[in-house]
C-alpha cells in the first residue's frame, strides 16, 4: 500500500518578485508526502500558474485523484514508468494536468529511491558527482531593490543570470546589472510572453547590443479561458498559429529563442519541433510533469538537436528545488540550471537538509543521503496548509 498525503500550502515572501505577467507576494503550491508500509516516505511538489500550464492549486488538488487512478505505481524499470506517463499524457482528454503529475511523481520517485537506499540522482542513473553551477534570476523591481538583489548575488559570486524584461526600463536595467556584477557575467532575458512581433524584433535587437545571449518567450499569446479554480486549457491556445508566429520571429531574430510557457507537455514539444519555432527548450519539473515526463522531453530535445535548460518556478520550496538538482545531475548536458530562490524569498521554513548553493552558484550533491535527503517539520507545515487530503492505493 502507498499513502499519498497532498496539501495545498501558502508561504509568504519576504519581498515581492515581479515580471511582465505577475507580481508574486507569496508561494501557492501543492506538496505530497508518499508513504509505504515499511515507514519509507517521499516528498513531491508542484507550483501551478494559470499563465504557464493553466492549472491552479485547487485544480491540482482536484486532478490528483483522477491521475492516481490511471498511473502505474508498481516497481518497474524507469524506462517503463516513463513510457506509461508519456502514453497517459497523449491519451488524456482535454488539458493534461502536468503539475498534478509532477507532485505525485516527484513524491513517488523519492519514495522508490528511499526504498532502495540510494539518492534520487543515482537511482535514476546519474554518472557524475561533479558540482552543478546554478544561474540566478533577477525580477522586475525598482532601482533600490535591483541594487540590493544584484549586490547580494555579487557577494555570492553568481556569473549566469536570467533577467526579467518587457518594460520601459529594460535597456537601463541590464547595463546597471553589468556594472554591479561585472562585465564577464552571462545574461539571458525573459519577456514572459509580453510583446507583439514587431515590438519583439526591436527589443531583441536592443538586447543583443547589451550582450544578452538569448530571449525566453518574447511573444504575446492568447489568454486561455475557463473557470479560475478549475484551471484553464492552456494547450488550446498553443495553436499552429502561435507556433507559426514564433517561426516567423525565429527567422528574423538575432538571438536564440527559448521556449517556456509554450512548452508544457509532449504535445506542445511536438508542435515546437514540427514548426521549428524555438532554438532552446526550457524544461521545468513542475510545468512539464515531473521527472519521468521531463526525461522524455530531454530525450526528445537530444533527438532533434535542440539544446535545453533546466528552469525553476519562482519561490518553489526545497522539495522541488532539490528534485530539480537531482534531475540536473542526471542530465548534465543542460545549458543552465535554476532553483533555490526560496533562500531569498521565503519568510517561513518547513523543510530541512536541502543541498546548499555555495559561492559562484556551485552546488555539490551529497549522494550518500537517500532519496532527496530532506526532512520535514510537520508542525510548521500544518501552519502553512490551506487544505489536505489523503488517498491510499
Amino acid at each position: 500500500m502507498i499513502e499519498f498525503e497532498t496539501r495545498q500550502i501558502r508561504i509568504p515572501f519576504r519581498f515581492r518578485y515581479g515580471h511582465a505577467r505577475k507580481q508574486h507576494n507569496s508561494l501557492d503550491a501543492v506538496i505530497c508526502i508518499a508513504r509505504d508500509n515499511q515507514g519509507n516516505q517521499g516528498f513531491g511538489e508542484a507550483v501551478p500558474r494559470t499563465y504557464v500550464t493553466g492549472e491552479t492549486s485547487e485544480s491540482v488538488m482536484a486532478d490528483i485523484p483522477k491521475l492516481i487512478e490511471k498511473m502505474t505505481f508498481v516497481r518497474k524499470p524507469n524506462c517503463e514508468i516513463q513510457q506509461q506517463r508519456v502514453e497517459l499524457a497523449s491519451q488524456w482528454k482535454g488539458r493534461f494536468p502536468s503539475c498534478a503529475c509532477c507532485v505525485i511523481d516527484t513524491a513517488f520517485h523519492d519514495l522508490l529511491a528511499n526504498q532502495d537506499g540510494d539518492s534520487c540522482a543515482n537511482w535514476m542513473g546519474a554518472k557524475s558527482v561533479d558540482p552543478l553551477i546554478y544561474s540566478a534570476s533577477i525580477g522586475r523591481s525598482n532601482k533600490n531593490k535591483l541594487l540590493a538583489t544584484s549586490l547580494a548575488y555579487r557577494m555570492f559570486g553568481f556569473k549566469h543570470f536570467k533577467v526579467k524584461v518587457a518594460d520601459e526600463n529594460d535597456i537601463e536595467r541590464i547595463p546597471l546589472i553589468r556594472r554591479i556584477l561585472g562585465s564577464d557575467i552571462k545574461i539571458f532575458a525573459d519577456a514572459n510572453a509580453h510583446w507583439d512581433r514587431e515590438t519583439a524584433i526591436r527589443h531583441i535587437d536592443s538586447l543583443r547590443l547589451h550582450d544578452v545571449w538569448a530571449v525566453e518567450e518574447p511573444l504575446r499569446s492568447t489568454e486561455a479561458k475557463g473557470v479560475e479554480h478549475r484551471g484553464f486549457d492552456r494547450l488550446a491556445v498553443l495553436s499552429d498559429e502561435h507556433f507559426e508566429n514564433y517561426r516567423w520571429l525565429r527567422e528574423r531574430s538575432p538571438l536564440p529563442l527559448i521556449a517556456d510557457e509554450s512548452l508544457i507537455c509532449p504535445a506542445s514539444a511536438k508542435k515546437i519541433i514540427e514548426h521549428q519555432a524555438f532554438d532552446i527548450l526550457n524544461i521545468r519539473l513542475s510545468k512539464c510533469g515531473g521527472p519521468w515526463m521531463c526525461t522524455a522531453l530531454v530525450e526528445q530535445a537530444r533527438e532533434y538537436g535542440l539544446p535545453f535548460g533546466l528552469g525553476a518556478m519562482v519561490g518553489e520550496t526545497p522539495i522541488l528545488a532539490t528534485a530539480g538538482a537531482h534531475f540536473a545531475a542526471l542530465h548534465r548536458d543542460h545549458l543552465y540550471v535554476q532553483g533555490f530562490s526560496h533562500r531569498l524569498l521565503h519568510g517561513k521554513k518547513f523543510m530541512y537538509d536541502e543541498p546548499t548553493i555555495r559561492r559562484g552558484g556551485k552546488l555539490i550533491m551529497d549522494t550518500t543521503r537517500t532519496g532527496l535527503g530532506l526532512s520535514v517539520n510537520m508542525r510548521m507545515l500544518e501552519s502553512l496548509t490551506i487544505q489536505s487530503k489523503i488517498r491510499r492505493i
